[in-house]
């Protein structure tokens, strides 16, 4: 089980790797083709990244450009691990990279155990989209077996992350302004980042001390995200479920392998109790049928659009695009108000957007300062 921002994961998983004797024949990661090619190819440093992430949506012509290519999703989704590693001058994922090399160097295979990010996001955005069906009385005595704890509210949460940092309430401090900071496009703080910088690293591994020594479910790693959403709670329920159970299903398989003496994985720490959940029984028939299906780009328990829904909705449409014409045709100024109107709620929302890229900018100009300031002292 790995820390995504880690130094000290990469350097365990090289380390492990490299020590085994016999060496591994096997080596799995969490990874699918894309991210492991897009990671491979990394060669900025990871403020340097974070940068260029935030200089392709830095406008509101840029954010424009992006949804209309189809790419907002996937630019909206490296909006998380990619300003945490900035922040810890960590490349995320550096654990995945350092397991590539090591498998290399051992002559083990190299399997990518994860599903194709682009089949991940569709399930997401099929979950957001419809609600799910209303779960059979087997499944619901099933999932009671399998409940994660109620997580911990996000202030006390963060509280227990800092408790070995110089000066807790100094970091929650520094960690706000600089939040505050980055939202609002406002300069970043360099005194702010050092404190949050040296304090997100002692976190970090704290966090995975805890785990590993089994003083925290790792189960509410994952459940923070989930358990706080403002969506119904069929849509968190689903989301958890194609985020996080059906990956551990995934990878629980894919290091069950008949062909290999000795394998490791190398897997996130939040996938680990999923994983030892659906161990023994990953490669049963009825799992069998269930990996096939998480290939599918909308998740078998979402409602599908009924046929009168659909024809709703072109009605609907219909009526709308009728609407319109005739409302600009007796009624301009309507017409030209509503269009105004609509027009400034979606410029709002990039605006928004473009606003936090510039932010991340700064942040990620700030902390490559830092970064090579450091380096050249040491």
């Amino acid at each position: 089980g790995t820390a995504h921002v880690s130094a000290v994961s990469a350097q365990e998983v090289s380390r492990l790797i490299l020590a085994l004797d016999p060496p591994p024949d096997v080596v799995v990661i969490e990874m699918d083709a894309k991210r492991q090619n897009s990671i491979l190819q990394h060669t900025l440093s990871p403020a340097r990244a974070l940068v260029k992430h935030a200089q392709e949506a830095n406008s509101i012509w840029k954010v424009f450009k992006l949804a209309g290519d189809g790419r907002l999703l996937h630019h909206m989704s490296n909006c998380f691990y990619t300003p945490i590693g900035a922040v810890l001058d960590v490349t995320p994922g550096a654990e995945f990279i350092a397991a590539t090399h090591a498998a290399e160097q051992v002559g083990a295979h190299l399997v990518l155990g994860d599903r194709p990010i682009s089949l991940t996001y569709s399930r997401v955005m099929a979950c957001l989209r419809r609600p799910m069906r209303e779960l059979a009385p087997q499944d619901i005595e099933s999932e009671e077996l399998t409940k994660s704890p109620r997580p911990t509210t996000p202030a006390s949460f963060l509280e227990g992350l800092v408790e070995d940092c110089d000066d807790p309430k100094d970091a929650l401090a520094s960690g706000e302004r600089l939040v505050k900071a980055v939202l609002s496009g406002n300069p970043v703080d360099a005194r702010d980042l050092v404190v949050v910088r040296n304090c997100g690293s002692k976190s970090v591994e704290r966090l995975k001390r805890k785990t590993t020594h089994g003083l925290m479910d790792p189960d509410t790693l994952e459940g923070q995200l989930f358990a706080h959403m403002p969506q119904q709670k069929s849509q968190g329920k689903c989301l958890q479920r194609v985020v996080v159970e059906e990956r551990d299903l995934l990878l629980a398989r894919a290091m069950q392998r008949s062909d290999a003496k000795c394998l490791v994985g190398v897997v996130g720490l939040g996938h680990l109790p999923g994983i030892c959940r659906v161990w023994t029984e990953a490669c049963t028939p009825t799992n069998h049928l269930k990996a096939a299906e998480y290939f599918l780009p909308i998740p078998a328990d979402v409602v599908p659009f009924s046929n009168a829904e659909k024809w709703g909705q072109y009605a609907a449409a219909s009526i709308g695009v009728t609407g319109t014409f005739l409302l600009c045709r007796h009624r301009p100024s309507i017409a030209a108000g509503l269009s105004v109107f609509g027009a400034g709620l979606v410029f709002g929302v990039a605006h928004q957007y473009a606003t936090l890229m510039r932010g991340l900018e700064d942040l990620g100009n700030v902390a490559a300062v830092v970064s090579e300031s450091r380096e050249a002292s040491s």
